[in-house]
């Protein structure tokens, strides 16, 4: 077939051919690489940074010798709590009968992680909140939120889930950003996290990631400034709750100050990527009928060329 052709016009082919293979090849495994966990990634970057502008590595660090220091760890472990049941929607009787079990798993990841009674900078609970919540995602709602496409693909039930409603359904309310007022408005607790009980979430809508987020960072907030009250006030008395040998805190604080909003954090498209993955597996899997065809192309064209080896030999396949 490629034997009547000049060996320039079979090198033009073939490696034309190959080219291209490596291309589709290329490109295809490119598309299934990001997932929905691509978008959770630059999601979550953008809760750290929140949390590094809210509480800085060595600032707010309990002091594990001070009286309220069991008090405060416990407002903490509930917070643990309300993040994980503040993403149940109370509305659905199936997710709402796992309260118990959000409730637990949220405990236990809580003296798992800072269960011994030590100085505990809450730097580091703000970055064992993120993991929490990845944790969270992959176990009660799906791997597909915190794992590459690949990951995600080999997991088990992963191509069903991929293809399925469910996760789309999920993915596309967790991106839906409401009005955060109205948002917060929705959920109910039975005060704020800085009380002397810490919060409990009584009701709530579910996780629009971003608006949930944001009601739990300004929780947070509301929390350390509780604290940080307490803090100085209990330090006229010889009470503190925080390492501060150099009496830097007070009620001047920029936590005053700081609250967090939409705006500031990354709105993920989980369903647009969920989309492209589809597409990309479909295109994905003709690598096992085109790269065999490119190769078997490639191999037919090329073999038995040869370079010209002078000018008049390049001339006579010009001329063919």
């Amino acid at each position: 077939m490629f034997k009547k052709l000049s060996n320039k016009k079979r090198r033009i082919i073939g490696f034309s051919v190959m080219g291209a293979t490596v291309a589709f090849g290329l490109t295809t495994t490119l598309m299934i690489a990001p997932g929905m966990g691509m978008e959770s990634l630059m999601f979550i970057k953008s809760v750290e940074r929140e949390l590094k502008q809210i509480t800085p590595k060595g600032k707010f660090v309990l002091d594990s010798t001070s009286p309220t220091y069991p008090l405060v760890k416990n407002v903490i472990k509930k917070s643990f709590i309300a993040d994980a049941v503040s993403t149940i929607d109370f509305r659905d009787p199936s997710q709402l009968a796992l309260k118990g079990v959000y409730e637990e798993y949220a405990a236990y990841w809580f003296e798992d992680h800072f269960g011994e009674n030590v100085d505990i900078d809450l730097y580091d609970i703000g970055n064992s909140l993120i993991e929490f919540d990845k944790s969270v995602a992959g176990k009660f709602h799906s791997t597909g939120f915190v794992n590459t496409g690949p990951a995600w693909i080999f997991t088990q039930g992963g191509l069903s889930e991929i293809y399925g409603s469910d996760v789309y359904n999920l993915g596309l309310n967790q991106q839906t950003i409401l009005d955060q007022n109205l948002y917060t408005a929705y959920i109910h607790d039975n005060g704020s996290l800085g009380n002397i009980n810490g919060v409990e979430v009584e009701y709530s809508i579910g996780a629009h990631i971003v608006n949930n987020k944001v009601w739990f960072l300004n929780k947070q907030i509301e929390s350390i400034r509780s604290a940080l009250t307490l803090h100085v006030i209990g330090g006229a008395m010889g009470i503190n709750v925080f390492k501060d040998d150099n009496n830097q805190l007070s009620l001047n604080d920029d936590i005053f100050n700081k609250y967090v909003i939409v705006d500031d954090l990354y709105h993920p498209n989980f369903t647009a990527t969920l989309q492209l993955l589809r597409v990309a597996i479909v295109l994905f899997a003709l690598n096992f009928a085109v790269i065999p065809a490119g190769v078997t192309v490639t191999v037919l064209t090329l073999k038995g060329t040869k370079k010209p080896k002078n000018t008049e030999e390049v001339e006579n396949e010009e001329i063919n």
